[in-house]
């Protein structure tokens, strides 16, 4: 009896810890999913046919060029380049398109998708009727319209770079809604975006910047979200006057945060001031977690180490004898403190009390501070850091395994006192 105890609490235990630190399978429910590698020469649509559903196609770098466009994205596949900047799909000025999307749950993933006709309803990348496709990491370029929803849903277009475009960067209609545009740099297009009908709604456009386009958007209807809530904020316009002199969520607290203290259009509510870029910290857990900066400095040097500390830094520079800026928003997840009272703001090792301003949300912590230029190194530091959360599952298992060895020796000692 003893020893089918033992056996039930070190089960237990095994079992336990594969809740906390869970196996990654590659087989998905039709079986194990494979890559399929493709070449310069090789036909993506040839690749796509032979593929099963939840291959991943890694396109190999180089320019690509098909036989015959559009490709046919008929299965929930990921398509994904080798580089962005040098794996490139040429539509060699495709009449059609070159991708079309017809199926759900497809990624498409680190490519340069070129050079179509100018007629705006022929696309670098055409999603067709289908929901949960995501769009990310991507340069759509010099195409009729950058990517097209038709009729799709619950989409993701992600940190992609969306310019030069004949037509439009991005286009919704008939119906598209409840996607999640976030993210891009929306640029050098004569118009940003379109949504055409006003069936096409409750889309959030979020963190974009859109620069230099001949109008910025064009849309029918109210009921698309161009913000976030406060303190997260919107999109960066670079059209707008973007007046900071107030921050809070009705803007009428005397103090900067980044945030314009008008609305765009009265569309977007929380206009950021100035650009915003994403800086990669790791992954945890299956989540990748990003840090954003809105800033008017050159940022270079990025670092977020656990290991080293609980801090992020960065260095930042322009032209000197004037005021840089900076808008950072920092995961709790991966870095916190107990009070916002225990963060560090410093600039080359100095406080920057009062020129800082710390707010937060539920996912975040918004930091907004200014400094003169130069070169200066920025370091933003609090209490605790992520590797933690792994410590205290390991400590939580380690004393819930010497818990249950107690409770087994008090059985033990029960049984031989009977006995």
């Amino acid at each position: 009896m003893f020893g089918s105890r033992r056996c039930l609490i070190i089960l237990t235990f095994f079992a336990l810890t594969m809740l906390v630190f869970p196996s990654v399978s590659n087989a998905n429910e039709e079986g194990l999913v494979s890559e399929i590698s493709v070449p310069v020469g090789q036909s993506l649509q040839e690749a796509i046919n032979s593929a099963v559903e939840g291959d991943t196609i890694l396109i190999q770098n180089g320019v690509h060029v098909e036989g015959k466009y559009p490709v046919f994205v008929n299965k929930s596949v990921t398509l994904m380049g080798q580089d962005v900047e040098q794996t490139i799909v040429d539509g060699n000025s495709s009449m059609t398109g070159i991708f079309i999307v017809s199926v759900d749950d497809v990624r498409i993933i680190n490519l340069t998708v070129q050079n179509t006709t100018s007629n705006y309803g022929i696309s670098g990348i055409h999603v067709a009727h289908v929901r949960n496709v995501e769009i990310s990491g991507c340069t759509v370029a010099y195409c009729g319209s950058g990517i097209q929803l038709t009729d799709s849903t619950d989409g993701n277009i992600t940190k992609n770079r969306i310019a030069d475009n004949l037509g439009n960067g991005i286009y919704l209609h008939s119906s598209s809604s409840y996607n999640r545009i976030f993210g891009n740099n929306i640029t050098d297009n004569p118009i940003g975006v379109l949504i055409s009908d006003m069936f096409s709604q409750l889309n959030l456009f979020h963190y974009n910047n859109f620069v230099n386009n001949t109008s910025q958007l064009s849309a029918i209807g109210a009921l698309n979200y161009w913000n976030a809530t406060y303190p997260a904020g919107g999109n960066y316009w670079d059209d707008h006057a973007n007046l900071d002199l107030m921050n809070g969520v009705d803007q009428n607290v005397v103090g900067s945060d980044g945030i314009a203290d008008s609305s765009y259009q009265d569309l977007d509510w929380y206009p950021l001031t100035k650009p915003i870029y994403f800086y990669s910290m790791g992954q945890w857990s299956g989540q990748d977690y990003c840090a954003t900066i809105a800033s008017n400095s050159t940022i270079s040097g990025f670092r977020f180490d656990p290991s080293a500390g609980s801090f992020v830094s960065f260095d930042v520079a322009g032209e000197d004898f004037t005021v840089g800026c900076c808008r950072v928003a920092v995961p709790k997840n991966v870095l916190w403190v107990d009070s916002l009272q225990q963060w560090a703001v410093m600039a080359n090792g100095t406080a920057l009390v009062p020129n800082s301003l710390i707010v937060e949300d539920a996912e975040n912590t918004y930091f907004y501070f200014s400094y003169d230029h130069s070169i200066q190194s920025i370091r933003i530091v609090g209490t605790h850091v992520v590797p933690e959360l792994l410590l205290l599952a390991i400590l939580a298992l380690l004393t819930l395994f010497v818990g249950l060895f107690v409770l087994l020796g008090k059985l033990e000692v029960s049984s031989v006192a009977a006995g």
